[in-house]
């Protein structure tokens, strides 16, 4: 019985203590999360660690809570809360030696507690700077992103006290989400400045391609260069010859400037040899140019040049140079930038050379583009005088004829328009419309003039003349859409129409709506042996009773919306 009851309590101590450690676990999970939340969706460095700082004193209960950056040799405070003011100058920044970068940057683990009785000076001050804030307990724990020590998040406590193994790997794992946060925040930047730099460089390639003069897009092409790039002085020069000329400056009035012009032997060997044997871009110390163009060069402040030949077809035909005031102002990635753009500038200076050339061939060009379009336009106007003369000669044989088909080209043109077609669609049909009886110039009068009924041998003859006008016009060079609107026109959106018994849409919408349009002329005007014309109201009846068979009914109601407003007169 003992034994059983020993065994109880053993199981109910264990049950205690997991019990315990997995709410540990629990608070030490929730504290980490709660940090990962606020730093996960900061991008902005400077948001993300003062949100980092705050968070992680949240989480782990220090009275002060600092992060330092590692930069070059030194550790740099970029964020804190808790920390007495009168301290926070004093550990803005220290000097990373051989000891305290050992243990912060290359172990990567947190291998410094302090309780400030250290002994070197370093410690020493900490030491005395902690005792004056009331401080007892520093930990130090480093960060790490991509790969390498970042920095330290520092960890202060006023209270004497051990800090247990649990509390040090919370530290660091919230360390860890820092380091994560820190990684996403980089990579965002770096990806932002990548977008900036390729807009900044497509920007740029369309303002030199902007005009065929350099001239007048250079000072644009400097400003917008200067987003990315530091400088304080831009030059191009061509290079023809045994000369360099300078074609454009920034900023405009700076010496050497604009139209200046050299003898390559004024330069020194590094020059000619970039020039000559065109090879990568030279980037060089101002003070060790070795001719009379370093004076001009240094008496502007200027201590950083970058020479970069522009190339064109195998030849270098000028120079893009760039000086800043600034030591080591230029590196590689400076070259990368023009890698994308020294093409450009060097076709831009070809430009430049054949500017007067082109712009002659430009003005040439744009005259005999005139003289053809005025040409075009006489041909179109004498075409459409013929073909009008042509059926006016013809109706005047048939006085029941006459302004029938300028009528019927008006309401075409009405009716094109109501259906949105375009400007050249709207003309071709109205071209149709005056032209669509064409073929009836090769039908004998007594046909047309001969009273119902018609002989089967009549109606072949009669039903001949859209052919007849398709062909006539096609052989003229008139446009497609003028000679399939004029040869379907008498096509029946049922497809019992004739030449070709074509149905619905399989008839062009041009033939369709000519057929309305010279449907709702004939039965408004009247012919012989036909009943007398007829009103708007009894022309619309008939339509719309034939709507679906012979008409097409979308457009019987389109002419029923433009004719209500009435029609240009005879």
């Amino acid at each position: 019985m003992e034994t059983k009851q020993t065994n109880q309590k053993q199981l109910l101590k264990e049950r205690a203590t997991l019990l315990k450690d997995l709410e540990r676990r629990n608070l030490e999970l929730s504290a980490i999360l709660t940090v990962s939340q606020a730093v996960s969706g900061k991008l902005a460095i400077s948001e993300l660690l003062e949100a980092a700082v705050t968070s992680a004193q949240r989480a782990l209960g220090f009275d002060a809570v600092t992060l330092h950056l590692i930069k070059g040799d030194r550790l740099v405070m970029e964020a804190h809360i808790g920390v007495q003011p009168a301290l926070i100058e004093r550990i803005r920044e220290f000097k990373l030696n051989k000891e305290t970068f050992e243990l912060v940057a290359k172990t990567g683990r947190t291998s410094i507690v302090e309780y400030f009785n250290a002994s070197n000076q370093m410690r020493a001050d900490i030491t005395a700077m902690a005792r004056k804030g009331g401080y007892a307990v520093l930990l130090r724990v480093p960060v790490r992103a991509e790969g390498k020590t970042v920095g330290t998040l520092g960890l202060v406590s006023k209270v004497d006290q051990k800090i247990e193994e649990p509390r040090l790997r919370l530290a660091e794992a919230i360390a860890g989400q820092i380091g994560i946060a820190l990684e996403n925040a980089h990579l965002y930047e770096r990806a932002q400045w990548q977008a900036r730099r390729l807009s900044v460089i497509a920007d740029l390639s369309k303002v030199i391609t902007s005009s065929l003069n350099i001239k007048d897009v250079f000072e644009n092409f400097a400003r917008g260069l200067k987003e990315i790039i530091d400088f304080d002085r831009l030059s191009i020069s061509k290079y023809e010859g045994q000369k360099i000329d300078l074609v454009a400056v920034f900023p405009p009035g700076s010496e050497p400037g604009t139209g200046a012009s050299y003898l390559i032997s004024q330069f020194d060997d590094e020059v000619n040899y970039l020039l000559r044997e065109k090879q990568l871009p030279a980037i060089r110390d101002v003070t060790i140019i070795t001719t009379s163009y370093k004076q001009k060069l240094l008496e502007q402040g200027l201590k950083t040049s970058l020479l970069i030949p522009l190339i064109y077809r195998g030849e270098t035909i000028g120079a893009l140079g760039l000086s800043c005031c600034k030591e080591n102002a230029y590196n590689d990635a400076t070259v990368d930038v023009f890698k994308e753009l020294t093409g450009q500038i060097a076709s831009a200076i070809i430009n430049d050379r054949l500017f007067g050339e082109l712009r002659h061939d430009k003005e040439l060009l744009a005259k005999h583009v005139q003289e053809l379009e005025k040409t075009k336009q006489e041909l179109e106007e004498s075409v459409h005088s013929l073909a009008r003369g042509l059926v006016k000669a013809w109706e005047s044989r048939y006085p029941y004829k006459a302004g029938h088909s300028e009528r019927v080209a008006s309401l075409c043109q009405l009716i094109s328009k109501k259906a949105k077609m375009t400007g050249s669609e709207m003309k071709n049909l109205a071209f149709a419309g005056l032209l669509h009886d064409i073929g009836m110039i090769a039908l004998p009068d007594n046909l047309l003039l001969k009273p119902p009924p018609l002989k089967p041998a009549d109606w072949v003859v009669l039903h001949m003349h859209p052919n007849n006008g398709s062909e006539m016009l096609a052989s003229l060079g008139f446009p497609r859409d003028v000679v399939e609107a004029v040869r379907y026109h008498h096509e029946r959106y049922d497809g019992g129409g004739y030449p070709k018994g074509l149905k619905g849409e399989e008839i062009p919408l041009g033939a369709r709506l000519l057929a309305v349009a010279d449907a709702y002329d004939a039965i408004t005007s009247g012919a012989p042996f036909r009943p007398p014309k007829r009103s708007h109201e009894e022309a619309m009846k008939e339509l719309r009773d034939n709507a679906g068979s012979q008409f097409d009914p979308e457009l019987v109601e389109f002419i029923d919306r433009v004719t209500e407003v009435g029609l240009p007169e005879d």
